[in-house]
């Protein structure tokens, strides 16, 4: 079991604040791994300069190819399960509405704990 700091994000995927700005907010444990998760959803293949391997292959392989659903989720389960704390997925589900594809998740942790949450992508 390992332990999982970071620093939180907002919905926005800013930085958090306290209350009164002074400070950032940490997270950790489950939601650790859940924002984790959050963030590798959002990261698109070849966004990152420091490693072009890292993120989802949405854009062209995903979303402009028109995958279907299962293809999607058999690419996505993947990248999930490559994330550090991920032990397995308890469900999985894909929603496609014109340009936005609403990605929910439901993961088991390596901390005996579910983490679920949703992420909403625009292509």
């Amino acid at each position: 079991m390992a332990a999982f700091r970071d620093l939180a994000l907002t919905a926005d995927n800013d930085l958090q604040a306290t209350d009164d700005g002074a400070d950032l907010v940490a997270v950790g444990g489950v939601q650790s791994i859940a924002q984790a998760v959050r963030i590798m959803l959002r990261t698109f293949q070849g966004e990152w300069f420091a490693d072009l391997a890292e993120g989802v292959p949405y854009l062209p392989d995903l979303l402009q190819n028109k995958a279907t659903d299962d293809q999607v989720a058999s690419v996505l389960r993947g990248r999930v399960l490559a994330v550090p704390g991920v032990t397995g997925i308890a469900s999985l589900a894909i929603v496609r509405s014109g340009r936005v594809a609403t990605v929910s998740i439901e993961v088991h942790t390596d901390l005996g704990a579910l983490a679920a949450l949703v992420a909403s992508l625009e292509v």
